[in-house]
């Protein structure tokens, strides 16, 4: 829609540059006028700025919508719940893990509880990473990724992974939700309101997703010694550091091209090794590990 910069622009809110780049607004000031009225928006977004004067229509695509705490996010909309887990179920009868999930959280979901975010996420994990959906994936994960940031480790862990895992797809087939993805992802990097902490934590952030682990020992040990199991859920905690780069977009190692080769290796050695040896999936039994790119 077209709307006055005035009444509409605030962090988050997507917008077309006059170049007709579609970008996420970062952060959104004002240049006053000589009698003290706001005259100009800066918005900053990553990768530039834009001017724009009050009085003149931008195009507004998308704005964030307002967080909640946890305590007051109301349960998913049991028909709706319902659905989406009956097409998973029904698409992958045959499916130990998809059952057992479905059947799980068929019982309800509170997104108020870690387990329950957590069995969403393993699920559309399933989906996409070891059965190849994208559809079914991509409802389950509608689920999680429009939850907010709240500074619980438990909870946030398992919508990153999410909106990590939509914003790889999206990427393809709608840049605006993948944008609005990447954004939601990089929350906890403007959590912090100290200066000093928050680019210290810049710091700390940049040099992690500079040198990612990627579990490359861990790997070339399940390998060396046949396990394959082992093998396959490492795997999938590598895949899981490679798409949150890529969704952050912070990497100056490892370049989006690179990271998009990265990742299709990936899928392709877990569904191969899924396909020979039966279904599993290290989103439920992977061997405990730190999150891949903690933000402080």
């Amino acid at each position: 829609m077209h709307a006055d910069p005035l009444k509409t622009l605030v962090p988050g809110t997507t917008i077309t540059t006059p170049g007709g780049e579609v970008v996420v607004a970062t952060a959104v000031g004002w240049e006053r006028d000589d009698y003290g009225q706001p005259a100009v928006a800066v918005v900053e977004y990553d990768g530039g700025s834009v001017r724009i004067a009050a009085g003149t229509t931008a195009t507004v695509l998308a704005r964030p919508k307002p967080a909640l705490p946890p305590s007051q996010l109301p349960a998913a909309d049991p028909a709706v719940l319902a659905g989406i887990l009956s097409a998973a179920a029904a698409a992958h009868g045959a499916h130990e893990s998809v059952q057992r999930l479905t059947a799980r959280l068929g019982k309800g979901f509170n997104p108020r509880s870690g387990a329950n975010l957590a069995d969403l996420k393993d699920l559309a994990q399933v989906l996409f990473v070891q059965l190849n959906d994208p559809a079914n994936a991509r409802a389950v994960l509608g689920l999680l990724t429009d939850l907010p940031y709240d500074s619980t480790p438990g909870r946030w862990s398992s919508i990153e992974q999410a909106l990590a895992l939509e914003h790889y797809m999206a990427r393809a087939d709608d840049p605006l939700r993948a944008d609005q993805l990447a954004y939601a992802l990089r929350a906890p990097d403007r959590a912090e309101l100290d200066a000093f902490r928050a680019k210290t934590n810049a710091e700390v952030r940049q040099r992690t997703l500079n040198e990612p682990n990627l579990y490359t020992k861990e790997i070339t040990r399940a390998v060396d010694t046949g396990e394959r199991a082992a093998e396959l859920q490492w795997r999938e905690l590598r895949l899981n550091v490679l798409l949150h780069l890529l969704a952050h977009g912070g990497s100056q190692t490892l370049d989006d091209a690179e990271l998009e080769r990265r990742i299709a290796e990936e899928l392709e050695r877990l569904r191969a090794g899924w396909a020979r040896g039966g279904e599993g999936s290290a989103a439920s039994t992977a061997p405990a590990a730190p999150r891949p790119l903690p933000g402080t």
